[in-house]
């Protein structure tokens, strides 16, 4: 019997493929993995601080940087500074009400029409100065139980526009600017805080 014998280049030519294609499969995903990481890393630093704001350690500063809604924050945040913007309610993401380390927030500047409702619970400071909210709802304010110092100087409040009992769920508040100094808002100014009736 005749045995007929393959060329040894043919004969190695599977192997030859079989290793080219190990080889492009490795490096794919190689690939693969260097672009997740890299995706990872951004994502990470996003996490840290806003592209569009500047931070320092758990301070944001956000403001004067003409947004119109609130970005993304990282958990450890405490202190937010977005004032001198062009946050409207829409802009303000429910989010926020899971970021239990914030304590003070700077939204006076703004485009505020109402008393904003998605703030965390944990909040002892807040400034709401300059925006155009015309209302103080009981139901917003009770969302924020260790509230201390309120700003909404400059605002459209009147007198009638306070519910009754607003403050009620604020017993640690003592710090109050709901109006402008005019002669008839200022007597307003300190006798909504808990405990006391409001003089008409």
């Amino acid at each position: 019997m005749f045995t007929i014998m393959a060329p040894v280049g043919v004969a190695k030519l599977p192997a030859r493929l079989f290793l080219l294609f190990l080889c492009l499969t490795l490096r794919a995903g190689m690939l693969q993995f260097a672009s997740a990481t890299i995706q990872g890393y951004i994502g990470d630093r996003d996490m840290i601080c806003p592209s569009v704001c500047r931070c320092d350690e758990d301070f944001i500063y956000c403001n004067d940087r003409g947004l119109s809604s609130i970005p993304s924050l990282p958990p450890s945040a405490s202190v937010l500074y977005l004032q001198n913007n062009q946050i409207n309610n829409p802009g303000l993401p429910t989010s926020l009400e899971r970021q239990l380390a914030i304590r003070v927030v700077y939204l006076y500047d703004n485009e505020l029409d109402e008393f904003p409702v998605h703030l965390p619970p944990s909040i002892r400071e807040l400034h709401l100065q300059d925006n155009n909210i015309r209302t103080i709802p009981r139901s917003a304010l009770a969302r924020m139980p260790l509230l201390e110092k309120l700003h909404l100087d400059d605002n459209s409040i009147s007198t009638v526009s306070i519910e009754d009992q607003a403050f009620a769920d604020n017993p640690r508040l003592r710090l109050l600017f709901p109006f402008t100094q005019s002669p008839v808002q200022y007597p307003f100014r300190t006798a909504c805080l808990p405990g006391r009736t409001p003089s008409r």
